[in-house]
């Protein structure tokens, strides 16, 4: 059966500071335009704004984007996700790449790459990517990392930075750290919600984990380019506004 690959950009809702910037004005266009028009450019067969805000689904739909508007406030994360595959009727065999809504800048390379890389691992139940970063990194807040075994699937990810140093080792350790760039099948994700939880995926805060937990595979892979600057508060938005000023 043939895999259509559909790519989903999740929006915050309207009430706070996060929905100012998927609207800011970048170069002329929304946020948001600028990794809508990423994704469109790699090769998937549909690509979709999910959002429970009136205003930002207006605004993708002023720029030709479809919208999907999410009506189910207790979702969150994959749950949410789940909760578009539903709404758009996509089948089970297809694809989904999770494309974060923070990274303006992210290429159309890697979006085809996490799908690529479920579609080339068939044992996979999902696909993530990673980037190599130091410990100072992987301490951020925002950071998401991970550990993973020989065969390059995901053992755990946490906020903290692991594998925790228990002693001086030689040499400089790399972390890697987890891009909220994923992909799983639609008949995955439509299962979330009967897989039961576990303390630590509520604790961590991390979706992931709940599939780890119930037995799922994740496959990991090093980005293959940099996906970019990320916004992630008001000072980060002056300065991608500025990179970009440099490069037009």
């Amino acid at each position: 059966m043939n895999k259509d690959i559909k790519a989903v950009i999740t929006t915050v809702s309207d009430d706070g500071q996060k929905a100012s910037w998927v609207l800011a004005d970048i170069s002329g266009k929304p946020l948001i335009q600028h990794i809508f028009e990423s994704a469109a450019q790699a090769g998937v067969e549909q690509v979709v704004i999910a959002t429970d805000s009136p205003r930002i689904g207006m605004v993708c739909e002023d720029f030709g984007a479809t919208v999907c508007m999410l009506v189910d406030e207790k979702y969150h994360g994959l749950e949410r996700l789940a909760e578009v595959t539903d709404r758009m009727g996509w089948g089970d065999q297809d694809i989904l790449v999770n494309v974060p809504v923070d990274a303006p800048l992210i290429p159309k390379e890697v979006i085809k790459q996490v799908a690529s890389n479920l579609v080339n691992n068939e044992d996979a139940d999902g696909a993530i990517l990673f980037t190599l970063v130091t410990r100072e990194a992987a301490l951020l807040a925002d950071s998401i990392n991970m550990v993973v075994d020989n065969s390059s699937y995901v053992m755990y990810l946490s906020h903290h930075a692991i594998p925790h140093i228990d002693h001086q080792p030689t040499g400089d350790i790399q972390y890697k750290q987890y891009l909220g760039l994923s992909a799983y099948s639609v008949g995955l994700l439509r299962a979330i919600n009967s897989m039961s939880a576990e303390q630590v995926d509520v604790v961590e805060g991390i979706d992931e984990l709940k599939l780890l937990y119930n037995g799922m595979k994740i496959h990991a892979e090093e980005a293959s380019r940099k996906v970019g600057f990320r916004v992630h508060n008001d000072d980060d938005l002056e300065v991608l506004k500025q990179q970009l000023a440099t490069l037009a």
